[in-house]
């Protein structure tokens, strides 16, 4: 079992192994293994012999390298303390270095594969550093970033090697990507595309041809792929595995194929990365995808309740934009509109009078509420009508209406934030009157079947925030603003909800759901990372006391995030930065 151990400063420990047998050179760096039976007391002794302290176990995982289970790898990741032995380290062969000096030396393939974790891991461990992280990565690599999964090489002579392959899949995954690609060819006019494509995580992508009389190779270096040729007519559809596998001769690694036949490309193996190669020039344009293909929501009347609220407006919108038929409801819009209804949830049974004229919906979305945590607490019965009572109402109506798809939007305030990384099928714990109310809506809705989803949301930003917006003015101006040291968000992006509710809506998945980012963070050290986006000094942030102010602390924040197809999950620093790029 690998060990993935990153102290409070963000470095990795790591195993130091001479270069060659009797050499007094190190330079090739290992992750560090614990035997696989080995319990949190077992890993934490390990630690403590070579020079750690307060060492503690995160989590652990396999990953599947192969379709041959046998060469699966296991993980185990701790959180511990800044190393005061570093003699006794580096007289035992270990160090710990930081991501910037693993890259430039040569490293094992253990870590090589798990990059993305320890990346992972180092933001928790030091938030923001990604952020500088991927910046030295750009410029030691010689590298032009067009967007968060597509790279470019500089130079006129392009290479590539397992650090800068497996990193650059690292960063394309914390800034919510599940793909990277490299464009070995200096830009997109050239005549061949060599793309050096990396699969993350494993998805899925087609149907999709070129409409043109070209070939396409794959030539795979790590892992496994099936591609599917959807040829219709009498051919049908053929199925090919390609994969990187020395154990067995007899596995194709590379396949070439028509490039106008439709095809489907699914990683079988928990990351994959291969060579593309076809003919250019080539635009993104030149990508055509299967009309159609599992558009399910276009089929669909949807009607979204609290269509003017932050969510709800953004949500509204991007259905509109792909064609389908939204209805948008709220207390504040006029039913005289088109696809309008007018529906107060303070009062239930005028609500429902207005759905009963209504045409039936086969989706429906619940994203209205009072969800300021002090006007609920000043008002808990006047608020569990609007976020309780009313929902379930709402939601019974819906369902013997036949609506096959009712989405409730929740809260991690279900839970106390007495513990990290809370999982969907944890005990409510919640300590306000907020999470009380929606905890229970989330009881009584469940009980009405099938057609019900519950998402569990963290604090959803978007540029438009108010909060934001004025630590920025006043930063800009000079000011001073105050920020809650005890008080932890894990938060998560308005464009990357919307994808989740959408996925939630169309597909099968399960009754519960959770959105979060991969870690969390004060609301201190999102003020801090807003100065530092800023340029301006961080000292301007001030660092207050949430009871100070009347309010509650909350220790944790963090959920653990379910599986999406849409989106992956981010830093919580990562997702401050989208939002901030797009807000100034």
């Amino acid at each position: 079992m690998f060990l993935i151990a990153v102290d409070s400063s963000g470095r990795l420990l790591v195993e130091n192994k001479p270069k060659s047998e009797g050499s007094n050179q190190r330079s090739k760096f290992c992750l560090p293994n614990v035997v696989d039976s080995s319990s949190e007391n077992e890993v934490l002794s390990f630690l403590a012999k070579i020079g750690f302290s307060g060492g503690t176990v995160v989590r652990n995982f396999k990953l599947k390298l192969s379709t041959d289970l046998s060469l699966q790898r296991k993980y185990v990741v701790c959180s511990v303390s800044n190393s005061s032995a570093s003699s006794h380290l580096s007289e035992s062969g270990y160090e710990v270095k930081s991501l910037d000096k693993i890259w430039q030396a040569d490293i094992d393939d253990a870590i090589a594969v798990a990059s993305s974790k320890i990346l992972e891991q180092v933001e928790r461990c030091k938030p923001g550093s990604i952020v500088d992280f991927e910046r030295n990565f750009l410029q030691y690599f010689d590298l032009s970033k067009k967007n968060n999964r597509v790279y470019f090489a500089k130079s006129d002579t392009a290479v590539a090697n397992e650090a800068l392959i497996s990193f650059l899949g690292a960063f394309a995954v914390a800034n919510g990507e599940k793909t990277a690609r490299l464009c070995m060819h200096q830009d997109q006019d050239q005549v061949i595309q060599e793309m050096l494509m990396i699969h993350a995580e494993p998805i899925v992508t087609g149907p999709l041809r070129q409409n043109r009389d070209s070939s396409v190779s794959y030539h795979m270096v790590r892992g496994a792929l099936e591609i599917t040729l959807h040829h219709g007519g009498t051919i049908g559809d053929k199925v090919y595995l390609v994969e990187r596998n020395t154990n067995q001769s007899s596995i194709n690694s590379s396949i070439r194929v028509p490039a106008k036949v439709f095809r489907t490309i699914q990683t079988l193996t928990d990351s994959a990365v291969f060579i593309e190669v076809q003919s250019g020039p080539f635009t993104d344009s030149d990508t055509e995808w299967q009309p159609n293909f599992e558009n399910k929501l276009s089929t669909k009347r949807v009607l979204v309740v609290g269509a003017t609220g932050l969510i709800g407006r953004k949500l509204s919108q991007s259905w509109e934009e792909q064609g389908v038929q939204v209805f948008r409801a709220s207390r504040d819009i006029e039913s005289n509109q088109e696809n309008c209804l007018k529906i107060d949830l303070s009062n239930p049974s005028e609500a429902l009078k207005s759905l009963r004229k209504a045409p039936k919906f086969e989706a429906v979305v619940l994203s209205a509420g009072a969800n300021r945590l002090r006007d609920v607490e000043m008002s808990p019965a006047k608020t569990r009508l609007v976020n309780h009572q009313s929902q379930v109402s709402l939601a019974e109506f819906f369902v013997e209406s036949g609506c096959q798809k009712l989405v409730f939007l929740s809260s991690n305030r279900v839970f106390g934030g007495q513990f990290v990384n809370r999982g969907k099928l944890d005990k409510y714990s919640f300590t306000t009157e907020y999470g009380r109310q929606k905890a229970e809506a989330e009881t009584e809705l469940l009980k009405l079947g099938r057609a019900v989803r519950i998402i569990r949301l963290t604090k959803v930003l978007a540029e438009n925030n108010l909060l934001l917006k004025s630590w920025v003015s006043k930063l800009r101006s000079g000011q001073k603003i105050k920020a809650f040291v005890d008080v932890k968000v894990s938060p998560v992006t308005l464009d990357d909800t919307v994808k989740v509710i959408s996925e939630v809506v169309e597909s099968e998945g399960e009754s519960i759901n959770q959105f979060s980012a991969i870690d969390e963070i004060s609301y201190f050290e999102m003020a801090q990372f807003v100065a530092k986006f800023l340029g301006v000094d961080e000292r301007q942030v001030v660092a207050q006391s949430a009871e100070e102010v009347g309010e509650k602390p909350l220790a944790h924040a963090w959920l653990e995030c379910s599986k999406f197809k849409s989106v992956s999950p981010s830093s919580s620093i990562i997702a401050l930065q989208k939002v901030l790029e797009k807000m100034i």
